[in-house]
């Protein structure tokens, strides 16, 4: 997982105020402008960004494959197999995958929490763009305009998806 840049903020203070200068809960400012205000990733030192390690070792924290090849190899001939961002709320980061399912992972291992499938699973719809949090709910969208498909958004407990 690389680096996430964004306007600090937490999902309990969207305006991201002072008190949540450390918290980075999405990929994106609220007003998707991508914009941040920070000044301590620049032009002259953001090449040394890199995956995220436990800073007290420097060993790799963790890592999670969806597995798209197992639930819909399909889905990696039809669509541009990418993933715009994840989001983070109460210890939990989530992501979409390729072939529609919204996963939820514990943040401290790794581990699978929760996966739930948020396309029909035949059709041209699939999840390449990032997830957001916001009062105990994530929501996310689906794409597929490329193969035809309407899109639609949906919202999901952040607790149990």
């Amino acid at each position: 997982m690389r680096a996430l840049l964004g306007r600090n903020r937490r999902d309990d203070d969207p305006g991201g105020g002072a008190a949540s200068a450390q918290n980075w809960a999405s990929h994106n400012s609220a007003d998707e402008d991508a914009y941040s205000p920070l000044d301590r990733i620049n032009r002259s030192n953001v090449e040394a960004l890199g995956l995220l390690v436990d800073a007290a070792t420097g060993k790799l924290k963790w890592k999670f494959d969806p597995q798209t090849w197992k639930h819909d190899p399909g889905k990696l001939i039809l669509m541009m197999p990418v993933n715009r961002g994840a989001a983070y709320t109460d210890g939990r980061v989530f992501s979409g995958t390729l072939d529609g399912r919204l996963v939820a992972l514990d943040a401290g291992t790794g581990s699978l929490l929760c996966s739930t499938q948020t396309v029909p699973e035949t059709g041209g719809k699939a999840i390449t763009g990032a997830p957001r949090t916001f009062n105990g709910k994530v929501i996310i969208d689906n794409a597929g305009a490329d193969a035809g498909e309407r899109g639609y958004v949906t919202a999901y407990d952040a607790a149990t998806g």
